[in-house]
């Protein structure tokens, strides 16, 4: 994990974290001996309220999560942001200015840009995604965190491009663009790929087909950002996306 991820040295205490949110303590499980709780994290409830109660206890932020779209680990999510903000504060030559970038497939909480905000207070984010159900959500999380000012979100369109000119039209240059994209070509391919592990899943899944499945896979998706990038140039000083199978590297 990143040195300055809060997370690397403490893990989440899921007691404390549920005398916060009490939501979360219903979920708790005992270990044996006495030795503290844990959770199922095969039940998407108890990733549910987990992730709700990291984002409140330690960013002030109040989400609701949609059963049927994608529940976010924060740990990770936040390790993204904070070597995405090394990078951008590393380069840009003037570090006190404001600094924007876009989340490509943002989702329902939308949790990149949340969090960005709360580590940087000159940030501001647009944040894309192809389906209206989860920019419903995400329209009505950042309402709720009152960060509107700050986080304006894009509907895109499947068939287009992934950073399409509107986006362009409303800010000229991004300092950089992030992105979890979908992982998976098929429902097939998301098999495969569970048959070849030899261990199961850590944690149950919740994500809605288009979350986890485009065409090609992920690769073919980070191949259509570097194709685009090519197009656009420094209109984004720094393209970045995420990478879920290590096949994807060969």
């Amino acid at each position: 994990m990143h040195p300055r991820n809060r997370y690397s040295a403490n893990p989440p205490n899921f007691e404390a974290l549920a005398a916060a949110h009490p939501p979360l303590a219903r979920l708790l499980k005992k270990l044996p001996g006495g030795k503290g709780s844990t959770l199922d994290f095969q039940d998407p409830n108890a990733l549910r309220e987990l992730t709700r109660a990291l984002l409140l206890v330690d960013f002030q932020l109040h989400v609701t999560i949609p059963e049927d779209r994608l529940c976010p680990a924060v740990p990770n999510r936040l390790d993204y942001l904070l070597w995405i903000q090394d990078i951008v504060d590393y380069t840009r030559p003037d570090r006190s200015a404001p600094w924007v970038g876009v989340d490509v497939g943002t989702g329902s909480i939308p949790i990149y840009p949340l969090l960005g905000c709360r580590l940087s207070p000159s940030v501001s984010f647009y944040g894309t995604d192809i389906d209206t159900t989860s920019l419903h959500h995400a329209r009505a999380n950042v309402a709720f965190n009152n960060l509107a000012d700050r986080i304006q979100l894009v509907h895109t369109d499947a068939a287009g491009p992934i950073f399409p000119p509107t986006l362009f039209e409303l800010q000229p240059t991004l300092d950089f663009a992030i992105c979890n994209p979908p992982f998976y070509s098929s429902a097939s391919d998301i098999s495969r790929s569970a048959e070849g592990k030899e261990l199961g899943p850590h944690a149950a899944c919740t994500a809605s087909p288009h979350e986890m499945i485009t065409p090609g896979g992920e690769v073919s998706f980070a191949k259509r950002m570097i194709n685009e990038s090519l197009r656009l140039r420094c209109s984004v000083r720094w393209y970045s996306t995420l990478l879920g199978k290590l096949s994807s590297v060969d």
